[in-house]
């Protein structure tokens, strides 16, 4: 017996049918990533990049806009263009994902610890969260914000 495989996209959300298994599925889509959303000279990420911010929270701020650098003490070798351009392509990083998996972990804040007091973190990984090009207290609210309260 073949299986048929439908989907039907409706308001952003894809519907997966399998009608031998009678079962509906929701599943939304990554977004596209925008192929001009790249780190610029500046050190900046470019305007097309889109970030989830939080907003109204006291203590939280992010710089505009979002930085693509980082002290280069951080890092046992400087990050590349490439690398640069990673760290902007991740919308979650503004919440605290600081490896690009487009989840938060605690993982996330162990990479955050060592960054902030000394240790040399892999360039893969992007710590400041706030954008602001430096890895303080800032960012520190950022991760612990959303671990506790997983918003």
């Amino acid at each position: 017996m073949k299986k048929i495989v439908i989907f039907i996209i409706l308001l952003g959300t894809i519907l997966i049918f399998i009608p031998s298994l009678r079962n509906i599925r929701a599943v939304t889509p990554t977004p596209t990533i925008s192929p001009l959303c790249v780190c610029n000279v500046q050190n900046t990420c470019a305007n097309r990049c889109i970030f989830s911010k939080y907003t109204g929270v006291t203590g939280i701020t992010y710089n505009i806009p979002i930085k693509c650098s980082a002290a280069a003490s951080l890092y046992s070798t400087p990050p590349t263009a490439a690398q640069k351009n990673d760290w902007c392509k991740r919308p979650s990083r503004t919440k605290g994902d600081s490896t690009g998996e487009d989840k938060i972990t605690i993982t996330d804040y162990f990479y955050y610890v060592q960054a902030r007091f000394g240790g040399k973190i892999p360039v893969l990984i992007n710590v400041d969260f706030n954008g602001d090009g430096i890895v303080n207290a800032v960012d520190r609210l950022i991760i612990v914000r959303r671990l506790v309260t997983g918003q």
